[in-house]
């Protein structure tokens, strides 16, 4: 059965999110950690059976600044969890899934990542997670 690995929240301002979350959800992140690569800033909430990761970009020209811009604060991503993900953009591609990058990235957690395009997934930015170490 797939797993859902986590849930990203796009913010502007990292710090009042997270006061905001600690109150409502009464607990604080495991860590909060700056990704330059990624251009974020990012705090992970993990509960008993998903991980919320909070984001705010670092740089006003990324991406994720213009989709902060353009659509404001909300869920950005969801992210699912894949075996071997290689063979699984393969598989993807070849059924006429978009997929933003040709490669995996390295991602939080040193896990290997890849984004399936909103355009081929109903509007919704879909990360694919290979686990690379036991979570």
């Amino acid at each position: 059965m797939p797993k859902l690995n986590h849930i990203a929240i796009l913010v502007a301002d990292l710090d009042k999110a997270v006061e905001t979350f600690n109150k409502i959800w009464g607990i604080e992140p495991e860590h909060v950690v700056l990704l330059e690569e990624h251009g974020i800033r990012t705090a992970a909430y993990h509960f008993d059976n998903i991980m919320v990761e909070v984001m705010e970009p670092i740089n006003q020209e990324s991406g994720m600044a213009r989709t902060l811009g353009k659509r404001g604060a909300g869920i950005h991503h969801m992210a699912v969890e894949t075996g071997a993900i290689r063979e699984k953009m393969a598989e993807l591609k070849k059924a006429g899934i978009k997929l933003t990058i040709e490669e995996p990235a390295v991602g939080y957690g040193g896990n290997l990542i890849c984004f399936l395009h909103p355009k081929s997934t109903e509007g919704i930015l879909t990360e694919l997670v290979e686990l690379t170490k036991e979570q």
